[in-house]
């Protein structure tokens, strides 16, 4: 397995912008095999990275495909959490 982490941002271009992060939220959060932390600013996503970059991938499409929005990312296989 490799193990990655992908701290990711998402910026939606709305007056409703919470809505957008919400959904990514929930679609994300039913991955049992991935080890979540939020924080105000971003959310830390933490697995295999075969699991990881497929989700995102879809899940960033969703998005974009119902709002406007900027994500930012991260992704490193080094910077893990103990």
């Amino acid at each position: 397995m490799n193990k990655i982490s992908i701290e990711i941002s998402l910026y939606s271009l709305q007056n409703e912008y919470r809505t957008a992060v919400i959904d990514f939220l929930k679609d994300i959060e039913t991955q049992n095999k991935l080890e979540i932390h939020y924080s105000a600013m971003s959310t830390l996503i933490i697995g295999d990275y075969e699991i990881i970059m497929n989700l995102i991938v879809k899940k960033i499409k969703l998005i974009f495909e119902t709002y406007k929005a900027v994500f930012v990312l991260k992704i490193s296989n080094a910077c893990l959490p103990d």
